[in-house]
């Protein structure tokens, strides 16, 4: 077996993780739903500047999700549920020479792997494509399900731009409270009949049986090891049952997105020469829980000074920002065109992780400056780590 492996323990976050657990973040950063673009018909992936080699030696298995496919919860890296599905599964699929790729990063969901997909994804051209976002998803489900319906849209459909014969398998994880954006999911795998793996409805079943969740998710949303190996059971016998169908290349329907993304991508500030930073300084990002070295931030914009200003001039109708949440996390404020959109607080106990709290959509076309503040916070808790924006 051939993983790409850079830690034996990868991206365990506790309950504590806002996002991957499905409390909302900041009601003002994520609240206002998305103002369609495009109509589905004209709407289209980006060109990727990376294309299949159909004579390249060997398979790809790929995973893509939050925390939850990092290994979150598991006792090592090893014993997550990603691990142990493709153990089961690689060789039956691809014979002997298939590699694994997890391209998972905690705390994030379907937008921001959009904006990542030509940097962590694209370039390695998988052959079969495992996307797990149903508990991450699940906050922005809840209050811009397109937003979510159009990033899905887009992976699928880039993905199938780069290999044409990918295949391409959704799997919905969930929360002791039974929620994830299954819904708002399942509406792009019928549009592409993509296959789906429900691990919501057995693990419900085992406690409608008599067991408790405690005995699958130790947090709530992340599972232990008896629950990683309960989800990677499920994933292995559904694809072993009709090894066929979850090979078989995406079949592309009509564009169900609405929204359209236009060369998404993440601009890190190390990057960025106009960049203007008051009480600023670029520092060591410290960001080293991933599973592939290209997941890892490098550099980020960092402040502890109530007050501390950063600006971006970025063009387009969609903006992200990339940004630390830590034990330490401060809070700043986003100002979009001078008018105050959000305040962010990038507090978590327990987690350490670069995701992006704050996104909006339906900006508006053309140039629009962005404004990044500060603000006040308890004493202890100051720190503000802005890795770079997601936009397109």
């Amino acid at each position: 077996m051939k993983r790409i492996l850079s830690l034996l323990l990868a991206c365990i976050t506790l309950l504590s993780l806002v996002s991957c657990a499905g409390a909302p973040a900041s009601p003002t950063s994520t609240q206002e739903a998305p103002a369609p673009e495009t109509t589905p018909e004209t709407a289209s992936p980006g060109n990727s500047a990376h294309s299949y080699d159909p004579n390249s030696k060997g398979k790809k298995i790929l995973f893509l999700g939050g925390s939850i496919t990092c290994g979150g919860g598991a006792s090592a890296y090893d014993n997550g549920w990603a691990c142990l599905a493709f153990d089961g599964i690689g060789k039956e699929l691809y014979g002997e020479d298939v590699q694994m790729i997890n391209s998972s990063i905690s705390g994030t969901g379907s937008l921001v792997a959009a904006y990542r997909l030509e940097e962590h994804v694209l370039k390695f051209c998988p052959d079969l494509v495992f996307v797990e976002f149903a508990v991450n998803d699940n906050s922005m489900a809840k209050s811009s399900a397109q937003l979510v319906i159009s990033s899905m849209d887009y992976i699928v459909r880039s993905l199938v731009e780069v290999n044409p014969n990918v295949a391409i398998t959704f799997v919905y994880t969930t929360q002791s409270d039974g929620q994830n954006a299954s819904e708002a999911h399942h509406k792009v795998a019928e549009r592409h009949g993509i296959p789906e793996i429900d691990l919501r409805a057995p693990m419900m079943a085992q406690i409608s049986q008599g067991h408790a969740w405690e005995e699958y998710l130790k947090d709530g949303a992340h599972p232990n090891d008896n629950g990683h190996k309960f989800y990677a059971d499920q994933v292995i016998a559904a694809v072993l049952a009709d090894p066929e169908r979850y090979k078989a290349p995406v079949t592309l329907g009509k564009a169900i997105g609405l929204v359209k993304f236009n060369d998404p991508h993440i601009e890190y500030v190390e990057n960025i020469a106009d960049l203007q930073l008051n009480n600023f300084t670029i520092q060591d990002a410290n960001d080293k829980e991933k599973a592939l070295p290209e997941l890892v931030v490098k550099k980020a914009a960092v402040s502890e000074s109530v007050g501390a200003t950063l600006n971006y001039e970025f063009e387009g109708n969609n903006f992200a920002i990339y940004h630390r949440i830590s034990e330490n996390g401060g809070a700043f404020s986003v100002y979009i065109d001078g008018k105050l959109i959000a305040n962010v607080n990038c507090y978590n106990a327990g987690s350490d992780s670069y995701l992006a709290r704050f996104y909006r959509s339906g900006i508006g076309s053309g140039k629009h400056t962005v404004t990044i503040t500060v603000t006040d916070a308890e004493p202890s808790k100051k720190n503000v780590a802005i890795a770079g924006f997601c936009v397109g």
